[in-house]
């Protein structure tokens, strides 16, 4: 879009509009998932697992980059693993409806 202050300004604040959603999304569907009596189990394991992809990922990706000389690959995997992630929430949730 551009290199102007105010880009990376927006840029910056809907991010973090983005990412500061994921905790209050992640207990939600705890809930829902596990019920009033282990959605804290629940929300638990979930954060243990997105603490052990947020350490892991960096650098695991950054030896990614290093080996292929641009982040492109860790680009295009990212993108292959979303999908694939989608795609099993999907066919998990496919016969269930809406609540």
């Amino acid at each position: 879009l551009g290199h102007a202050p105010v880009y990376y300004t927006v840029s910056t604040v809907l991010y973090g509009l983005s990412a500061l959603s994921v905790p209050a999304i992640m207990a939600a569907v705890c809930g829902d998932l596990f019920g009033p009596r282990l959605a804290a189990t629940g929300l638990g394991c979930v954060t243990v697992f997105m603490g052990v992809g947020q350490v892991l990922g960096p650098v695991l990706s950054g030896v990614l980059a290093d080996a292929m000389g641009t982040f492109s690959p860790v680009y295009m995997l990212t993108a292959a693993l979303t999908l694939v992630a989608a795609g099993i929430v999907i066919w998990r949730f496919r016969d269930q409806g809406t609540h």
